[in-house]
């Protein structure tokens, strides 16, 4: 009789043709990790090696397993395990029952696609415990040869003995092993191929128990058992299925593999599999792909604006919950109309999904987190599809809408509603109730039987059915969703508003106070009084030298006025008046302070003393040569000039609000007539529609229709007019209030919007200052035992560098290494606030030793010279060494910067003293006077990518203890000193925000 003879081609034909891609034979063998019981699967990929290493803790293969199941094709281990009512085996690992994912016993064949060579490692965990490790190697190209038989095909298997692992020696004999085989096929085998396997084999170079063991995750050495690939080469192709994502698109391997187990919805299920991918880059960084937040979180689940969750039953009916707008869920019933009585085939599910609205300003999500959430639905949003937990590909895809979603919004966005790219969510099935939902052979999908179509069909409908009650502006049930939506919709429209009128009025402000500290760096407002002063000297001159007595003292009132005008005009030209009714931003806040204590100052310096100087140049001249013009012509002219000055202004301003007060008047008459005219036209055109209306002829069900649409209108009508005259009226009575107790409405919406753009921009700095304290308790809790474990292990390794030359240069470099680190990670005990609460007496001598020690190698490299004085060194100061040491630090790292950045700057830092003062000066770029202050407000720097922390949290922890950090010269020309000294109290206000 005849046989079926089996060519080699169809491995390769099962296999790696079966397979969609590389990313869909890593999640099929993922799943086949599931099926082993592991509950962690690690998949490193080595750019550099061109190697993809996969490792479970599942419970392992036998040699006999090996042969007879792994390696034999369509075995029956699997068939029927779900049908079967009892659990496929788990060994002794204590872990509940899985449903099996894998029953056509091809699966492993998947790992051709990702490269033409296995190495596989796997230990068994059995009722009689642990066996040795089986190591076998596969090489794919032999499958693809043509004409030879699967027989003539060999694959060298070893079993290890006892915990023994394999090593470079054990693969070079498996090695040979298929280099005997391609001998064997002789001819059969042509020059390419031949040659191509034999560059594999070269490739079988590394030691694999050494590697393993230097990876976290599954092992298999000691009590460990599982399975583990090692793919070498990998398929080129991998590195582009990683690489080719954008920031709006997912690659290849994130598509495939993120969302793994059901993880994205609240209280779910811990997943049975823990997946991670790491891609180990050939610059050293290693990039953790689908683990951490990558996939959506059961946080940002539930911060979106709709869920929706309930079950069909095995006749397509849904019923559950649905929640608008986070308002409180409803249920509610979707019927299936394909329904005919009979149970489908595709069985009962349940679907659980959420939703946000495309944009921001329909949505109740904060703006920085819907934002993150659209960039991940761009990337990896969908409806995905999970059996017992576990994903089926390609369901949840961005770009595989099985559901013709989009298809239908493209034709009409309103009625459909839904996007499939704002979805994300899960239906989920399982082997018990939906048996007939069955995988295509290649991994992509469901089969296209009738069950599939029952399945889709069904959620297809749910979605057309709950857009129309829910989502459309006519929705029986869209109360909610219209009502927030048009709240939403019409507060974003506001903002937008009002946000485009005073982005002007900010740019001027800002441009107004970018001139006066540009004046003041350039010092022309003292210039410019100086040149006043030398101006008014010579006319008074000149005025003293007229013989007419009487027209000499009338000129010198007149020079009286002219000076004091053109000192008003000086003061006048650097004031800055803040727009009122305008909410400031952070930074300009800063630039206000700083602009009241500078202008301040300039009044004080410059503007006050130049007034008094024309009062003593004037008065000198009228008690000498022109003794005629007495005290009281001269206030007499000065308060008339004033008397002229603010008349014109008061007549000005009166003016404007006439106007603005007969252009409200107008708005208001407008805005009232345009809507009682049109609730008057809707409630004429409704009672001409009854006049034309024969109601003998119209049945009473179509008569009580009509009157219901007409009461509708009338009603809507005067709900918009009520809503629209309330308001303006609402306005009206808190213009009225406001003016009645001398307030400012504009003034009051300034305030809450500055206040707003401040917490904005503090929000996330506090997170990162909270962060960063952490992770320096965190680094000092492991350092300090860490450091202890390395100790032991370079003190066990010295005798072996003892007696061995080889070895004893890189003990040595060890040692010297570790304890150069060790020295730097030991700065941070003194820093410490938990660990350091002693009050000490801390001498100038010893801080700068500590500086040293901190910045030793950084002045050394760029040859910087620390300067101190002999009453630095000897300078005392008691307090703790956690609040004084990290304040010096940080100023003298700043200097450091500073110095070496600016190449016109001086290469020293100097430490000096002042009474109890320190002081830390340096010989870079001076702090201009508007920077004078920010420096010390958190979030601020000056330095490229600088995080402004270190000055801020230097003060605030001097401040605790009674200590102050200032800076004593500002100017941009003047070298800066930083000063730290005892706090002096300062009850005096900080000024007012309605000074100029």
């Amino acid at each position: 009789m005849a046989k079926i003879n089996v060519r080699a081609r169809a491995v390769d034909m099962l296999g790696r043709q079966q397979i969609a891609g590389i990313p869909t034979a890593i999640h099929e063998l993922l799943k086949n990790a599931h099926d082993a019981y592991a509950t962690a699967v690690d998949v490193d990929h080595y750019r550099r090696d061109k190697m993809l290493l996969i490792r479970d803790d599942g419970f392992g293969m036998t040699k006999d397993d090996f042969e007879s199941r792994w390696l034999t094709l369509g075995t029956e281990s699997k068939v029927g395990a779900n049908s079967r009512g009892a659990a496929y085996w788990n060994g002794l690992m204590n872990l509940p029952p899985r449903p099996i994912m894998g029953e056509k016993g091809i699966g492993r064949l998947a790992i051709a696609a990702i490269g033409p060579q296995v190495l596989v490692l796997t230990r068994a965990l059995r009722d009689d415990g642990l066996h040795p490790v089986v190591v076998a190697l596969v090489n794919w190209r032999l499958f693809e040869v043509p004409g030879i038989d699967l027989a003539d095909v060999e694959i060298p298997v070893l079993e290890m003995s006892g915990d023994e692992m394999p090593d470079a020696a054990v693969l070079s004999k498996l090695a040979d092993s298929v280099r005997d085989n391609l001998a064997a096929l002789g001819e059969s085998v042509p020059q390419d191929q031949r040659a191509a396997i034999r560059a594999d084999l070269d490739l079988l170079d590394f030691d694999p128990g050494a590697l393993q063991q230097r990876l976290d995750g599954p092992k298999l050495g000691e009590d460990k058992h599982g399975t583990q690939f090692f793919i070498r080469p990998a398929a080129a192709i991998l590195s582009d299925d990683i690489d080719a994502g954008t920031i709006d698109t997912a690659s290849p391997l994130e598509k495939m593999l993120l969302g793994f187990s059901n993880t994205m919805v609240p209280e779910a299920e811990d997943p049975p599999v823990q997946t991670r991918f790491r891609d180990h880059r050939e610059d050293g960084r290693i990039s953790e792909l689908i683990g951490g937040e990558a996939f959506f979180t059961p946080d940002e689940f539930e911060s979106a604006d709709h869920h929706i969750e309930g079950e069909f039953d095995a006749y397509g009916q849904f019923k559950g919950r649905v929640s608008v707008y986070k308002q409180t869920p409803v249920e509610h019933v979707i019927q299936w109309p394909g329904s005919t009585g009979k149970p489908t085939e595709c069985g009962a599910f349940r679907i659980r999904f959420a939703y946000v609205q495309g944009r921001p300003t329909e949505s109740r999500v904060p703006a920085e987190d819907w934002a993150k959430i659209s960039g991940k639905l761009n990337r990896i949003g969908g409806l995905y599809v999970y059996r017992d937990g576990i994903r089926i590909l390609p369901y949840g895809n961005s770009d595989f809408d099985f559901l013709n979603i989009e298809r239908r919004r493209t034709k009409s966005a309103q009625d459909w509603f839904f996007s499939y790219r704002r979805i994300f969510g899960a239906v989920e099935i399982s082997h018990a109730r939906n048996a007939d939902l069955v995988e295509k052979a290649g991994r992509e999908g469901f089969r296209s039987n009738k069950a599939y179509r029952e399945f889709a069909n069904i959620l297809e409908t749910f979605f057309e059915r709950l857009a129309i009650d829910f989502f459309r502006p006519t929705s029986t049930f869209g109360d909610d969703f219209n009502a927030i939506k048009h709240q939403l919709t019409r507060e974003a429209e506001l903002l937008a508003r009002r946000e485009k009128q005073i982005r002007v009025r900010r740019k001027q402000f800002s441009n107004q106070l970018n001139a006066f500290f540009d004046a003041l760096e350039k010092g022309l407002p003292s210039s410019a009084a100086a040149l006043q002063i030398d101006d008014l000297n010579a006319k008074v001159t000149h005025v003293a030298a007229m013989a007419d007595a009487e027209l000499a003292a009338q000129a010198l009132l007149d020079l009286e006025g002219e000076a004091r005008a053109a000192a008003e005009a000086l003061r006048t030209a650097h004031v800055v008046t803040r727009p009122r009714g305008v909410g400031m931003t952070k930074t300009q806040q800063r630039d206000w302070a700083a602009y009241l204590r500078n202008f301040e100052r300039l009044d004080a310096e410059i503007f006050r003393p130049l007034e008094k100087a024309i009062d003593d140049a004037i008065s000198a001249a009228a008690t000498g040569a022109l003794a005629a013009v007495d005290r009281r012509r001269r206030v007499v002219a000065s308060l008339d000039h004033k008397k002229k000055a603010a008349s014109t202004s008061s007549a000005r301003l009166r003016r404007e609000v006439g106007t603005q007060v007969k252009d409200l008047s107008e708005a208001v008459d407008l805005a009232l007539r345009e809507s009682l005219t049109r609730l008057a036209s809707d409630i004429e055109q409704t009672f001409a529609d009854l006049g034309r209306t024969d109601t003998g002829a119209v049945d009473e069900a179509a008569l009580r229709d009509l009157q219901g649409r007409w009461e509708t209108r009338i009603d809507e009508s005067a709900a918009e007019t009520k809503e629209r005259l309330e308001g303006l009226r609402d306005q009206l009575v808190t213009v009225a209030d406001a003016i009645g107790r001398n307030e400012s409405v504009t003034e009051m919406t300034a305030i809450i919007e500055t206040r707003a753009e401040g917490y904005r921009e503090q929000l996330d700095a506090y997170s990162e200052l909270a962060q960063v304290g952490m992770a320096l308790g965190i680094v000092q809790h492991e350092f300090s035992s860490t450091t202890i474990a390395i100790n032991d292990a370079i003190a066990k390794l010295q005798p072996w560098g003892t007696s061995n030359p080889a070895l004893a240069g890189l003990v040595r470099d060890v040692r010297g290494g570790f304890d150069h680190l060790e020295s730097y990670l030991r700065l941070f005990t003194p820093m410490s606030r938990r660990l350091n609460r002693d009050v000490i007496e801390l001498t100038g001598e010893q801080i700068r030793i500590y500086l040293d020690e901190v910045f030793g190698d950084r002045l050394a490299r760029h040859g910087v010279d620390l300067r101190r004085t002999a009453r630095f060194d000897e300078a005392r100061v008691r307090g703790f060494s956690s609040t004084f040491l990290p304040a010096f630090v940080n100023v003298v790292d700043n200097a450091l910067f500073w110095v070496t950045f600016d190449r016109t700057a001086e290469r020293w830092i100097k430490l000096d003293v002042d009474g109890q003062d320190f002081l830390i000066s340096n010989g870079g770029p001076g702090v201009e006077y508007r920077d004078a202050d920010r420096i010390f407000e958190f979030g601020e720097s000056n330095k490229p990518s600088g995080r402004g922390m270190g000055l801020y949290i230097s003060r605030q922890a001097l401040n605790r203890e009674g200590w102050d950090l200032t800076l004593d010269t500002a100017g941009g020309q003047i070298h800066p000193t930083f000063r730290i000294g005892p706090k002096v109290d300062d009850d005096e206000d900080d000024g007012a925000d309605d000074r100029p």
